[in-house]
């Protein structure tokens, strides 16, 4: 059989079918794998115009081919067995094994490195490029590893929002689904499959797990269910009962939308930290932080009292010890969609900002949000997201977050944290975070 020429270069030729993808894009967020390896360059591909040129020393590297160049004619040369390409700097004249070709655009050096226009290239050589628009990769495969696969369907990546599940495969993707109880979770049938793409690989390891930003998934699981029809199962562990939709924007994906059974509300847990026994952190001034994280909390379930759609609950509304144990666990068996616990900071007079945790994987997209909305509100400094392993929060089996609003060893930010009027604004904003994740 003829000898392929196999090509970082296919990566171009796909971009230059996308033109809506800018630069940075490309620079910066695309991922490329050569038979299931991803590939790095020290000089990424780039646009000019509509072409896009890739380093050509990457074919040397990854694909065995001869490249050198001739500094006083300015003339690469690429050898790969039967083809010899010859090209020139800042000129759209080349040679193909002596034959005078017109090449799409004129290759340049950046960095040193010599860029060569990717369109040429790929219209002279056979290869399969594949592209993976959920997870923003492109994956290429040679001849030798497509036949291999004798028919299978690759599964290139499984991707969650706040709002669906994706599954994404190289070719047609057919599938079961069906709902399970005792413990919740959607099954996904994958027949004649293999994992492949961006997923991590099954190998020894008899399942593979993969995060979920999903409030209504708590985790995503996937395993070889049946060697004898080569299926690929995957599992989504939901938090209580889960309705679907099913949607299949190309062929090759399948969408999963979830949502809560329409009968019934979103279950929302406000907790308010420390009480009781234990005050928390203790102000400038001599207030403590239960009462602040207190009269918080009520606002917030006063304001979600209002929502038709949401039911409120309370950690404690008093000020009573609650343990933190006792906290996840009333959130747990009431079978919450969303666990918001509140705090004021305290460190040094000079620290300021407002933070927001969370533990588990699934709870970072609630963080997210409840964080942009928080930080406008407050109006402190951005202190980011963290991730933590606090106790209340990683015991949660529902996205849950803890909210470090200000801090009350900072004068300026505890002036402001006891006041109606800040309290107020930042009840509306907590609030408005939470409608939001949850599709409101």
């Amino acid at each position: 059989m003829k000898k392929r020429f196999w090509s970082f270069l296919s990566l171009a030729v796909l971009l230059f079918l996308l033109p809506t993808m800018t630069h940075a894009a490309a620079d910066s967020s695309i991922r490329l794998y050569l038979n299931e390896v991803k590939l790095e360059s020290a000089v990424p591909p780039y646009l000019s115009g509509s072409t896009t040129l890739v380093p050509a020393r990457v074919i040397s590297e990854q694909f065995g081919a001869t490249v050198s160049w001739d500094n006083a004619a300015h003339k690469m040369t690429v050898i790969r067995d039967e083809q010899k390409i010859e090209v020139f700097e800042n000129s759209t004249l080349g040679y193909v094994n002596g034959v005078e070709v017109t090449l799409p655009a004129a290759p340049i050096v950046k960095s040193g490195t010599t860029m060569l226009p990717v369109r040429f290239i790929a219209n002279l050589f056979d290869f399969t490029v594949q592209w993976d628009g959920s997870a923003n990769a492109v994956y290429l495969k040679t001849p030798d590893v497509m036949e291999s696969m004798n028919g299978l369907t690759e599964l290139w990546s499984i991707t969650s929002t706040a709002t669906s599940v994706t599954l994404q495969a190289g070719s047609k993707l057919e599938a079961n689904v069906f709902a399970l109880t005792d413990p919740n979770r959607i099954v996904i049938d994958v027949p004649n499959a293999v994992v492949g793409g961006g997923l991590p690989r099954l190998g020894e390891t008899l399942s593979q797990t993969v995060a979920s930003s999903n409030p209504l998934v708590s985790q995503i699981r996937y395993a070889v269910n049946d060697p004898a029809t080569s299926t690929v199962r995957i599992v989504l562990e939901t938090n209580g009962q889960a309705s679907y939709e099913i949607s299949r924007p190309t062929v090759s994906k399948l969408t999963l939308t979830l949502k809560k059974p329409a009968s019934g509300k979103r279950k929302v847990v406000i907790d308010a930290g420390h009480g009781g026994t234990d005050p928390g952190a203790i102000s400038l001034t001599g207030k403590s932080e239960k009462t602040f994280n207190l009269s918080m909390a009520l606002k917030v379930k006063a304001l979600l009292d209002k929502e038709k759609e949401i039911d409120a609950y309370l950690t404690r509304s008093t000020d009573t010890f609650v343990t933190l144990d006792n906290r996840a666990a009333f959130a747990n068996q009431l079978g919450a969609d969303v666990f918001v616990s509140i705090h004021g900071n305290n460190f040094a007079p000079t620290s300021n900002g407002t933070q927001t945790y969370y533990y588990n994987s699934y709870s970072k997209a609630l963080a997210d949000t409840l964080h942009k909305y928080v930080v406008a509100a407050t109006g402190f400094r951005d202190d980011k997201v963290r991730r933590e392993d606090f106790r209340v929060i990683r015991k949660t089996d529902m996205p849950g977050v803890l909210l470090e609003i200000g801090y009350l060893s900072n004068k300026q930010e505890e002036a402001l944290m006891f006041t109606n009027s800040f309290q107020d604004k930042v009840a509306t904003a907590i609030v408005k975070g939470i409608k939001v994740y949850l599709g409101l």
